[in-house]
């Protein structure tokens, strides 16, 4: 496959992925506020039960357990947009090869895409609009950023090596 094709074909898994990542953080932000604590309840059971009870904490200790889901949340917020910075990364990097630029798009692209989506957020019955989220938000895409940056200049130094070893 030539690499014309191949860059394509992996611009428009990553523009599905962008999309997708872009629409499942909409869906969140669109459930009131009774859906997403039910939503962030369950993950906190299913996943942390067994621990919380085996380190003796207990989550039907309203105080408890709601430390415990503000973390969840912002832990939530970080992941979805640590996502969508890793995807957004790769389908700009598909345009323009230089690292700073793509980088730069993308923690850009998802900061005006977090302040949307709080923006939405707050239309949504017994939801919030927090900047701090928003701030969240930035760090987790430009932690994305960072892995896809981390990832690419892995690569690069590879390829680089290979040619040396291959001119000796």
């Amino acid at each position: 496959m030539n690499s014309g094709k191949r860059t394509m074909k992996i611009r428009i898994i990553f523009a599905v992925a962008v999309v997708l990542n872009a629409a499942l953080i909409f869906f969140l932000s669109a459930q009131n506020g009774e859906k997403s604590a039910e939503t962030s309840g369950l993950l906190i059971e299913r996943l942390f039960g067994d621990l919380f009870t085996k380190l003796g904490i207990n989550l039907g200790d309203i105080a408890v357990f709601a430390a415990i889901d503000h973390i969840i949340r912002k832990l939530a917020h970080f992941s979805e947009y640590a996502l969508l910075g890793i995807n957004l990364s790769v389908f700009i990097f598909t345009f323009d090869k230089k690292i700073p630029f793509t980088a730069i798009c993308t923690v850009t692209s998802s900061f005006l895409y977090a302040c949307t989506d709080e923006f939405h957020q707050y239309f949504v019955p017994a939801r919030s609009a927090q900047f701090t989220d928003v701030l969240i938000d930035t760090l987790g895409a430009a932690a994305g950023a960072a892995a896809f940056v981390l990832f690419a200049m892995i690569k690069k130094r590879i390829k680089q090596n290979r040619i040396k070893t291959r001119q000796q």
